[in-house]
């Protein structure tokens, strides 16, 4: 988690999730089983994300891009300084040999 656990001890009302759900229980908008499945659907699709943007070589796993091509297709013709950054770039990639 990006977040410390105990974040929404410090907001005055609560955690607002729960807050939003103790309201629609209340009005039996929703139930404790919606509310369980909604989540289990919700913990697998960011799953599914995950994976899925490991296998395009993203998040330290999965097929390593070229780092030059962040500067492809950006502009019709690349600023001097974004130029200047690229050329860095693959100065130091060539030291380290990648």
């Amino acid at each position: 988690r990006y977040r410390p656990k105990d974040e929404f001890d410090a907001w005055p009302l609560g955690d607002p999730v729960e807050r939003l759900k103790s309201h629609l229980v209340t009005l039996g908008e929703w139930d404790d089983a919606r509310h369980e499945s909604l989540s289990k659907e919700l913990d697998e699709s960011v799953s599914a994300a995950w994976h899925e943007a490991v296998s395009y070589g993203t998040l330290n796993e999965g097929p390593r891009l070229d780092p030059s091509l962040m500067f492809e297709d950006v502009f019709k013709e690349l600023p001097p300084h974004l130029i200047a950054q690229r050329d860095e770039l693959l100065a130091e990639l060539a030291e380290r040999g990648e």
